[in-house]
C-alpha cells in the first residue's frame, strides 16, 4: 500500500510540477467567450452601469414631506392654555423639474451600456489579436525549428566530408555560420511567441495562469471582399463608442433643460390641523413661493450648455476620425489580401520539396553547398512570408471589425 501511495504522489508531482502548463485546446470564438467572462474591466463597467441606474432611481423618487408642529403657550395671558398647529408640507416644484432629470439619468444609463458594448468589442479584438499572433507564431517557430534541424544535419555531414577531404574549411565555416544564424532567429521567434502566449493566457484565464491556450485553425476560410464606402456607413451606424457619445449628447440636452427648469419659481403646499385657545379647531393650509430674483441658476445653465457644445464638436470629430480610420484600414486589408492571393498562386504548396530536392542534388554533386543552404533558407523565408501574410490579413480583418463595430465575416 505504501508503494502504491508513493507512486501516486510521484505521478501527481510530475504532472503538476512547476513550469508544466496544462494546455487546453480552444477555438478563437471559445477563447473570446472566456475572455469576456473574466475580464475585470468589463465588471468595472457593469458597476458603472449599476451606478447610473441607482442615480435614475434616486431621481424617480418623490420628495419627502416635511412634518411641522407649532405651539403657542398662552398661560401668561388672561386666556391661559395654548394653541398648536400640526401640518405636513410637500414641495410641488418637483413636478416640472423631475422630467428632464429623469431623461438625463436614462440617457446616462444608455450611454454607459454602450460603453460596456464598446469595451466588449475592445476585449474581443485584443483576444483575437493575441490568438492570431500566438497561432501563426507557433507555426513560424515550427518551420524555424525544422530549418535548424536540417542545418544541423548538414553540419554533421560536413564534418564527415571535411575529414575525408571532400569539403573545404571555408564551406564548413559557412555551414556553421548558417547554423548559428538560424538558432538566433529561432530564439527571437521563441521570445516573440512567449510574449503573445503570455498575453493570450492572461486575457483568457486571468489569474489561472497554470493553464495554457492551445490554438487551432478556427479562422474564416475565405477572406471577404470589402468595400470602404460600405464599411464607413456600417461603422457610423453601429459603433458602440459613437453611440455612447451621441447618447451623452441627449443626456447633456436634458441637463440643460433641467438647469433651466431649476430657474423656475419653487412652490410648496402645506396642510394641517389647528386648535385655538378659545376652543375653535379645524384644518388649515398655506403655500410658499420661492421667487428666483437673484439666483436664476445662470451658472448651471451656462455650464451645461458649454458641455453640450463641446460634446457636439466631439461627436463630429469622432465621426471624421472613424471615417478616416476605416478607409485606411480597408485599403491595408485589401492590399494584404491581394498579396496573399498572389503569393499562394505562385508558390509551392509543399515547400519542403525544395529541401528534399536540394539535399538529393547535393549528395549527387549536382548543386553546390551554397545552393543547398540557400534551399533551406528559402524554406524558412517561405514559412515566414506565408504565415506572416496570413497573420497580417487576419489581424487587419479583426481590426476592421473593431473599427466597424461588429462581425464582417
Amino acid at each position: 500500500m505504501r508503494i502504491l501511495y508513493l507512486s501516486a504522489c510521484i505521478a501527481f508531482s510530475v504532472f503538476n510540477a512547476p513550469g508544466q502548463l496544462r494546455a487546453e485546446q480552444l477555438t478563437l470564438d471559445q477563447a473570446v467567450k472566456l475572455a469576456l467572462e473574466v475580464n475585470p474591466m468589463l465588471e468595472i463597467q457593469r458597476q458603472i452601469v449599476a451606478e447610473a441606474r441607482a442615480e435614475r432611481l434616486s431621481r424617480s423618487l418623490l420628495p419627502n414631506p416635511l412634518l411641522t408642529y407649532n405651539r403657542e403657550e398662552l398661560e401668561l395671558t388672561e386666556a391661559g392654555g395654548g394653541e398648536w398647529i400640526l401640518a405636513a408640507e410637500m414641495p410641488l416644484d418637483f413636478i416640472w423639474r423631475r422630467g428632464p432629470l429623469l431623461s438625463e439619468a436614462e440617457a446616462s444609463i444608455e450611454a454607459e451600456n454602450y460603453g460596456l458594448a464598446a469595451l466588449r468589442e475592445q476585449v474581443r479584438l485584443e483576444t483575437s489579436l493575441a490568438y492570431i499572433e500566438t497561432h501563426f507564431g507557433r507555426q513560424e517557430l515550427q518551420a524555424r525549428q525544422r530549418s535548424s534541424e536540417i542545418l544541423q544535419e548538414i553540419r554533421e555531414k560536413s564534418r564527415v566530408l571535411k575529414s575525408e577531404g571532400d569539403m573545404s574549411g571555408y564551406d564548413q565555416r559557412r555551414i556553421t555560420f548558417e547554423v548559428f544564424r538560424s538558432r538566433r532567429d529561432q530564439v527571437l521567434a521563441e521570445n516573440a511567441l512567449g510574449e503573445s502566449e503570455k498575453k493570450l493566457n492572461l486575457l483568457v484565464y486571468q489569474d489561472s495562469l497554470s493553464r495554457k491556450v492551445e490554438t487551432v485553425e478556427s479562422f474564416p476560410k475565405q477572406l471577404p471582399e470589402l468595400s470602404a464606402e460600405r464599411l464607413v456607413a456600417t461603422a457610423l451606424e453601429r459603433r458602440a463608442d459613437l453611440k455612447r457619445s451621441r447618447t451623452r449628447i441627449s443626456a447633456l440636452r436634458a441637463a440643460v433643460q433641467a438647469a433651466k427648469r431649476g430657474a423656475l419659481p419653487g412652490l410648496g403646499v402645506s396642510l394641517g390641523y389647528k386648535r385655538q385657545v378659545d376652543g375653535f379647531e379645524g384644518p388649515v393650509g398655506y403655500f410658499n413661493l420661492r421667487l428666483p430674483l437673484f439666483d436664476r441658476n445662470q451658472g448651471a445653465v451656462a455650464g451645461n450648455q458649454a458641455r453640450l457644445n463641446a460634446g457636439e464638436v466631439t461627436v463630429a470629430a469622432q465621426e471624421r476620425q472613424i471615417t478616416a480610420e476605416v478607409e485606411t484600414a480597408c485599403q491595408n486589408y485589401l492590399r494584404l489580401r491581394e498579396q496573399l492571393a498572389e503569393y499562394r498562386a505562385n508558390m509551392l504548396d509543399n515547400p519542403e520539396l525544395l529541401i528534399e530536392t536540394a539535399s538529393f542534388s547535393y549528395l549527387e554533386g549536382e548543386v553546390s553547398l551554397v545552393e543547398w543552404i540557400d534551399a533551406v533558407r528559402t524554406y524558412t523565408e517561405d514559412a515566414v512570408i506565408r504565415f506572416g501574410l496570413l497573420r497580417d490579413c487576419y489581424l487587419s480583418l479583426y481590426r476592421l471589425e473593431l473599427l466597424t463595430g461588429g462581425d464582417l465575416h
